[in-house]
């Protein structure tokens, strides 16, 4: 089983995405939110929409709040290989939000 893990660094934090295990199919998705002081603040909501090659998505799929800075989606289906875009939005306060978007390959 091989992750496939996305990080962005920005200038208030850290965004990560892992699937895993990172092909066609069931693959369990995990977000998490680092503060630059290396804590996981209670942000009051993380959102990611993968795009294909821009033919399919963005896909939105409900996240389970797992525990402080940290979102599980077990069971994301994902239905090609190929180039995506993973977008993720991070709310941080009721009018404040960062999206961050980082290129994979699945295969």
């Amino acid at each position: 089983m091989c992750a496939l893990a996305v990080t962005e660094v920005r200038g208030r934090g850290t965004v990560s995405v892992v699937l895993d295990p990172g092909r066609i199919g069931a693959d369990a998705a995990h977000v998490s939110v680092t503060s630059r002081a290396g804590t996981m603040p209670d942000v009051p909501e993380a959102q990611p929409a993968p795009t294909a090659d821009r033919q399919i998505g963005p896909l939105r799929a409900p996240l389970r709040h797992a525990a402080t800075g940290h979102w599980t989606l077990p069971g994301f289906q994902v239905p090609a290989a190929g180039a995506w875009e993973v977008a993720v939005t991070v709310r941080t306060s009721a009018i404040d939000h960062l999206t961050v978007r980082k290129d994979v390959r699945i295969g």
